[in-house]
């Protein structure tokens, strides 16, 4: 879990806002504002603050919430068939919910949209093949298997939480980068 008080508050002088990409939308994080800031060493580095809170340091998370709102695009019948477009309050949920799932070290996932209007978080990566669906706020389950010795996990992420977080440490780096 990413913790909050890990991460220093800035002085509004030392945050500058840039609006994200057209393929977005220009309110593409209306809760959750994208700043990059001004770092010690002169670089830019992005920050993501979540109602005022400084949540990460780390462009995995910033990766993941820019291709989750490039799934806004997609209207109905996106596969060729009839497919939903994806709903705004999956993403917007996904968007608060992923900076707290993603661990330092974590691969950015894979964003892939689902044809009911939900999306699809996949990592294939150090012998595991996890994937996170959120079909709805209320409605996030969650498929892992364990390539070794073909152990396979599949549960509603309500009251498995730390399985996932288990799961998510399986497939991050472990220097934490």
């Amino acid at each position: 879990m990413i913790d909050v008080q890990e991460y220093e508050t800035l002085a509004q002088e030392d945050v500058y806002a840039h609006p994200i990409a057209a393929s977005t939308g220009g309110d593409v994080l209306a809760r959750e504002k994208v700043f990059p800031s001004v770092s010690g060493s002169g670089r830019m580095s992005p920050k993501i603050r979540v109602k005022g809170r400084l949540v990460a340091n780390f462009p995995i998370v910033l990766q993941t919430l820019k291709s989750l709102y490039s799934l806004l695009a997609l209207e109905r019948g996106w596969n060729s068939y009839d497919a939903q477009p994806i709903r705004r309050e999956v993403l917007d949920f996904a968007a608060r919910w992923i900076p707290g799932l993603l661990q330092r070290g974590t691969p950015a996932p894979a964003v892939v949209p689902t044809v009911r209007g939900g999306i699809q978080l996949e990592w294939h990566r150090n012998n595991v093949d996890l994937e996170v669906y959120i079909d709805a706020p209320d409605a996030v389950r969650f498929f892992a298997e364990d390539l070794q010795t073909a152990t396979p996990t599949e549960s509603h992420l309500l009251g498995n939480e730390q399985i996932l977080r288990d799961w998510i440490i399986r497939i991050s780096d472990s220097d934490g980068v």
